[in-house]
C-alpha cells in the first residue's frame, strides 16, 4: 500500500477535482514516495486478503496513521476494506481508499471504490504482439511499451 499524507489536522479540502494532470503528477512524484517509504509509511505483506488486512492494521496502529491508502491489488483491497470495517473507520470520511485494477464490484460496494484501471485487454494484446516479434527477430532490441492507466474516481476517495 502506498500512503499519501493528506490533511491530518482536520477536514480535507472542501472539493478537490481529480484530473489527469494532478494524477500524473502524483504518480511521478518519486521524491514524495521515497520520503513516505523512508519515514516508515509503507506497509507491504503478502498480496492476498490477509496481507491487505495485516498491512492496514499495522498502518492504523502507527503513531501517525494515514488519511488515505493506495492498495496494490484486488485481494489486498478486500483485506484493507475488511480491516477498516472491523475497526469502525469511516471510508471516505476518515480514510480514503483507492484500489489498483478495475474491479467488477467496485461500484457495487458502499462507498463505491475508486480504482486505477489498467487496460488489461490491450496489455494482453501487446504482450502477444511483442512475443511474436521476439520469436520472429530474437536479436532485435527489446521494446518498451507504456500503456495508459485510467483513474476512476468514486465515493471511497471523496473529500
Amino acid at each position: 500500500m502506498w500512503l499519501p499524507r493528506l490533511n491530518r489536522g482536520g477536514r480535507r479540502p472542501a472539493k478537490q477535482s481529480i484530473s489527469h494532470g494532478t494524477y500524473k503528477q502524483g504518480l511521478t512524484s518519486v521524491k514524495a514516495i521515497a520520503v513516505i517509504i523512508s519515514a516508515g509509511k509503507w506497509a507491504q505483506l503478502n498480496g492476498h486478503i490477509s496481507g491487505g488486512y495485516d498491512a492496514m492494521s499495522s498502518l492504523l496502529s502507527s503513531s501517525e496513521p494515514p488519511d488515505a491508502v493506495f492498495v496494490a491489488n484486488n485481494l489486498m483491497t478486500v483485506g484493507a476494506l475488511r480491516c477498516l470495517a472491523d475497526r469502525g473507520v469511516d471510508v471516505p470520511r476518515e480514510m480514503g481508499v483507492v484500489g489498483f485494477d478495475e474491479l467488477p464490484w467496485a461500484d457495487l460496494i458502499r462507498p463505491s471504490l475508486t480504482t486505477v484501471a489498467q487496460p488489461t485487454y490491450e496489455l494482453g494484446r501487446m504482450a502477444a504482439r511483442l512475443l511474436v516479434d521476439r520469436i520472429a527477430s530474437p536479436a532485435a532490441e527489446p521494446a518498451t511499451v507504456v500503456l495508459p492507466a485510467e483513474l476512476r474516481p468514486r465515493q471511497s476517495s471523496a473529500p
